[in-house]
């Protein structure tokens, strides 16, 4: 057994890792979801999420294996995958002198095959690894190698997410004192009762330090059918204060995060001498839209894209991420208006007419309306974007658009589906995928035949030669198979030796596309020798005309073999 080697730069990845503050600590379901997904995808019964520490590996997540064992840097698996710049795949761990003797491949759990894909931080640190092991030797496919790098991806997008989490936790608690010190009254509101009131408006309020905590919203000056997630509206009302008095507050509430919750922020002021005197009011809602600019601030960290446009369709406020995403200055984004980012947006999409028209319509709302779109972009890169934009009941502010890259998400739902509709062996679509193909011609109209092929005596095939032999078989015939056929037929992995073609012609189209795949076929040189074909076509209309290229394909059989019968 060979120790793992220690990274050149082992002293910047270890504080990279500490930065994550993930390690020790417990499962999450949102990494649990992962290892799930990958033990299922790639039929093993393990699947690990590991994070490599300068002596110890600890396991984020497990399925199949006790999460609560400590197994030691020196005699993992992951260490040395750490050190890989790509995939480390070992498709038998007995043929590999850095893990024949290993602990957990000579006793409990006898791991013979191991893959997993280096968790690498977005500065290029390797903290961790994904991976999936079995008992059995195996190999992964080209395409199954690209999955599983793209589930590491996504789980270290998840860490870095969560890191941005805590960040945005320690933003909150900033927040707190932003708002503590603020001179401007600021109560918060959760669930319906008051969880924060600054000395400002308790001062308004003339209430005793801290009597206002778990003071009742509605009974204060928020109605009870407001909430942290329905539109924010602005509210003026009488309030009794705590010494008997009696005075006009105007209350602007907006949805926050608070500790880690929705919430409302309400500013407050008491307008009553405002009312008479215009121009004090006037200077004190110039105030309060400068607080509410300098909380938009807290966007600034997040993930997300967003901006802020007002009554005009001018951008007022845009964060980092929205600068990124766009590939545009965030000054400039300030200086822009609604047809400025419809142009923009359609000169970097794929179909730039019906993206300018589709933004173009992105501000057609009722207030409290959400509208959400998706968006592919081929420049500044490529990237699939998807766009919310909020109606809210500020008059000054009535817009917020929500920017999220979700380019990983589409392309693994893609792949998922690819895997799903392919044969593994051969290459070919399956038996699934040439049903839903079958489907498709006939609802397309004109002539549609098929032909089913079976490789002859291939269970001699297998019991002279073994499955190995059998398998290069099958795929030498596939490929036959896919180079006779025209770029408007559609091939197919049936099911065991069996193998269909649909083609968009009559019988007699069909008939020639048979001969050329048996003839292909004789030619083939296999380990096995020499290989024929047999095969039945019939014209169909409904998917129940397939058993007609059935029971011709079992009278070529009976007819001695190596021929097409329509």
């Amino acid at each position: 057994m060979q120790t793992p080697p220690i990274p050149a730069d082992e002293r910047e990845r270890l504080e990279a890792l500490r930065g994550f503050s993930v390690v020790g600590t417990p499962a999450e379901a949102a990494f649990d979801r992962f290892t799930r997904l990958a033990a299922r995808l790639f039929d093993v019964p393990v699947a690990l999420i590991t994070l490599v520490d300068s002596e110890t590996l600890w396991l984020k997540s497990a399925i199949g294996f006790p999460a609560e064992i400590e197994i030691s840097r020196s005699d993992s698996f992951c260490g040395h995958a750490i050190a890989e710049p790509n995939l480390m795949v070992v498709p038998d761990t007995l043929n590999d002198p850095r893990f024949s003797d290993n602990p957990i491949v000579a006793g409990v759990p006898n791991v013979r095959f191991y893959a997993g894909a280096p968790l690498r931080s977005s500065d290029g640190y390797a903290l961790g690894v994904l991976c999936v092991l079995d008992s059995r030797p195996r190999e992964l496919t080209p395409l199954q190698q690209e999955v599983l790098t793209e589930l590491g991806n996504l789980v270290m997008e998840q860490l870095e997410h969560r890191r941005q989490r805590r960040l945005a936790e320690k933003e909150s608690a900033q927040l707190y004192e932003l708002l503590a010190a603020l001179p401007a009254p600021v109560t918060v509101h959760q669930d319906g009762y008051v969880v924060f009131a600054n000395t400002a408006a308790e001062k308004v309020i003339h209430a005793a330090p801290g009597s206002l905590l778990g003071y009742s919203a509605r009974a204060f000056v928020v109605p009870g059918t407001q909430t942290a997630t329905s539109t924010p509206q602005r509210i003026e009302r009488k309030l009794r204060t705590g010494d008997g008095s009696e005075i006009l507050v105007e209350s602007i509430p907006m949805p926050l995060r608070w500790r880690g919750r929705d919430a409302l922020v309400v500013l407050h002021r008491d307008v009553s001498s405002q009312r008479r005197e215009e121009s004090d009011r006037k200077r004190a809602a110039d105030q309060i839209a400068r607080q509410l600019n300098e909380m938009l601030a807290v966007f600034d960290g997040l993930p997300e894209g967003i901006a802020v446009v007002d009554e005009n369709k001018h951008y007022v406020y845009a964060n980092q991420s929205l600068s990124r995403f766009f590939g545009v200055p965030r000054e400039t984004l300030l200086q822009w208006n609604s047809l400025d980012s419809a142009r923009h947006i359609a000169s970097c999409s794929e179909d730039p007419i019906g993206t300018r028209e589709r933004m173009t319509r992105m501000f057609d709302l009722q207030q409290g309306g959400v509208r959400t779109e998706q968006f592919t972009l081929v420049k500044p890169r490529h990237q699939i974007l998807r766009r919310e934009v909020h109606r809210v009941a500020l008059p000054e502010r009535p817009w917020v658009t929500v920017w999220t890259d979700v380019t990983r998400e589409v392309a693994l739902l893609k792949l998922t589906q690819i895997m799903a509709s392919t044969d593994k062996l051969t290459g070919l679509p399956n038996r699934r995928a040439a049903e839903a193909e079958l489907e498709r011609a006939l609802a397309a109209g004109g002539s549609v035949s098929v032909v089913l092929f079976d490789v002859d005596h291939f269970k001699k095939v297998n019991d002279n030669f073994g499955h190995d032999i059998g398998d290069e078989v099958l795929v030498a015939v596939g490929g036959a198979l896919r180079a006779s056929a025209r770029a408007e037929d559609f091939v197919a992995r049936w099911g065991g030796e069996e193998f269909l073609a649909i083609v968009r012609a009559d019988e007699d189209g069909a008939q020639r596309l048979a001969e050329r795949v048996r003839l292909a076929v004789s030619l083939l040189e296999t380990k096995a020798g020499k290989v024929t074909i047999s095969g039945g076509l019939a014209a169909v209309k409904e998917p129940g005309d397939m058993k007609r290229a059935d029971e011709r394909l079992y009278e070529a059989k009976k007819q001695g073999r190596n021929r097409v019968n329509g």
